[in-house]
């Protein structure tokens, strides 16, 4: 562990979407008051507490690398906030730094800003030395999201367990063991084009659109997973917004949007193995979108991203083995069938058997011809 981390430069205001900015309280002591006011207000702790603490984070009253403090701003208006400290009043001492605090407005939730900041934090972290990152929560499944690891538990001082998660730090191109300035977590979309169509990122207005296949039993007879809920298909929306912060981003959710009609008629992912050397590919559209290419043609540009642009040795996909209409896509890709996957996949309640065979196919970058 890093018990002391070199002086590091000042960061500059990270530019973000939507016309946010994440200010470090150290580089804009003018707002010293302003995020006293913040802090204790949200958080229901005293402000001279706060008021305390953040005063002596100043760089002319500390050199030490912690603790620090950030505002989110929306314009001018201060929306959300966090921390970086040596310890969350826990019981783990022997562990730091700290997320902290960590608040987003409640009429600006739902847009992934609370990724954003966790986010910075990490690049943060990276920047100031510190190769881990660590926060006590009550949360369940929140901060999973983003890559942190539950570690077990942790005490406050009344005694009080709590969750303690861990991850490395870093960021959206930021090495955990990078010491460069300013990092930031403005990552610019990926959007990928073919003929026909354009694979861009999700939205959070694309939800009807989206809902209208997800949502559909007749449309995910074939699937592993589905239909969703209206608030899973909102929860997928929100997690695809956030794909960006992964450090290292290993998931790309796409929307498949028609050129002629800018209809969106589907989705497609790939999602890299933890090795980044392997991934796996998949796709739905809507019924009617069917037995027109759309799928052989999103695929293929699947592919070309994973062998071109992330430089994959393998590429798989799997399928039920009575889904003809996919393990044909993937014998048009080049993919190969590797394996017959005896009664690997859960029949759906109106399907008259319980389990069904599965197929699994793959692809070399050797074999891969765009």
């Amino acid at each position: 562990m890093t018990t002391n981390a070199a002086p590091a430069p000042a960061t500059a205001p990270a530019i973000l979407p939507d016309g946010l900015r994440i200010l470090s309280l150290r580089d804009t002591p003018e707002r010293l008051d302003e995020a006293a006011e913040y802090f204790s207000t949200k958080w229901g702790i005293a402000r001279v507490t706060y008021e305390d603490s953040l005063a002596h984070s100043l760089a002319d009253a500390t050199d030490s690398p912690l603790p620090r403090w950030y505002l989110l701003l929306k314009g001018d208006r201060v929306i959300g906030c966090f921390g970086l400290i040596a310890n969350d009043f826990t019981s783990r001492s022997d562990l730091w730094p700290w997320l902290c605090a960590l608040f987003i407005d409640p009429d600006e939730r739902g847009r992934a800003y609370g990724a954003l900041l966790i986010a910075h934090a990490r690049s943060e972290a990276a920047r100031l030395g510190f190769p881990n990152i660590y926060l006590s929560t009550d949360l369940v499944d929140y901060y999973e999201k983003y890559g942190w690891r539950f570690l077990g538990t942790c005490y406050g001082p009344s005694g009080d367990p709590s969750r303690l998660y861990g991850t490395t730090s870093g960021g959206p191109g930021v090495r955990a063991s990078s010491a460069a300035p300013g990092p930031t977590v403005s990552v610019p979309p990926v959007a990928l084009e073919t003929d026909r169509l354009r694979l861009r990122p999700f939205r959070s207005d694309d939800f009807e659109a989206v809902h209208r296949y997800a949502g559909s039993l007749d449309n995910l007879r074939m699937t592993s997973w589905g239909p969703n809920t209206e608030e899973q298909t909102h929860e997928f929306l929100r997690t695809a917004q956030a794909r960006p912060l992964q450090s290292p981003r290993l998931d790309f959710d796409f929307a498949v949007e028609r050129k002629d009609t800018g209809e969106l008629i589907g989705g497609v992912g790939l999602t890299l193995d933890d090795s980044g050397t392997q991934a796996e590919i998949g796709w739905t559209l809507r019924l009617d979108q069917h037995h027109r290419g759309y799928a052989t043609e999103a695929a293929r540009a699947l592919l070309r991203f994973g062998f071109e642009t992330h430089a994959l040795h393998r590429i798989r996909a799997t399928t039920r083995a009575d889904n003809a209409g996919s393990f044909r896509v993937m014998e048009r890709l080049g993919m190969r069938r590797e394996a017959l996957l005896l009664q690997s996949r859960p029949g759906r309640p109106c399907d008259p058997l319980p389990w069904y065979d599965g197929l699994l196919y793959a692809i070399l970058d050797s074999e891969w011809h765009p």
